[in-house]
């Protein structure tokens, strides 16, 4: 790893989010580093953000560059920030810790990114059940609500 390698904290382990991008950096002749594959989680099974926070923090002085994704570093990936299984203690802390991590390495730029958040919800399994018609009836009352059809 050179001062030239760019760290990067992928969305999740797929390889359109944690592969590809590598691929692409290789061929522009860039060095790109990531946490090891069992911290990022696989499918359905969240990573670890303490675990990635401390590969980032570890290797932070030694990139010129950190590409960071929210839902990882906060969440454990994409699938884990749209379950609300993490409070939001527990995200503002992680959130924190990566702010510290950029403010102690100013040499190394920092790049965040955050998805926008989709209305329909994440199949997992029963987590998910009763949600999906929670959004329908929410959709439909709004929609009904937004004509002025909609009645209490």
């Amino acid at each position: 790893m050179t001062k030239g390698s760019i760290a990067l904290v992928p969305l999740d382990n797929r390889p359109c989010t944690a592969v590809f991008p590598v691929r692409i950096a290789e061929i522009a002749g860039i060095d790109v580093v990531s946490p090891p594959q069992e911290v990022l989680g696989r499918f359905l099974e969240p990573g670890l953000p303490d675990a990635v926070l401390d590969w980032l923090e570890s290797v932070a002085p030694t990139v010129s560059a950190m590409v960071v994704s929210l839902e990882m570093a906060l969440y454990g990936g994409l699938v884990a920030s749209r379950l609300g299984e993490i409070s939001l203690d527990v995200a503002y802390r992680r959130l924190d810790r990566l702010a510290r991590i950029a403010a102690r390495n100013p040499t190394s730029k920092m790049l965040v990114s955050g998805a926008i958040m989709r209305i329909s919800p994440t199949g997992c399994g029963s987590a998910s059940a009763g949600r999906e018609e929670m959004v329908r009836r929410f959709s439909i009352l709004s929609s009904k609500s937004a004509e002025g059809i909609a009645t209490a």
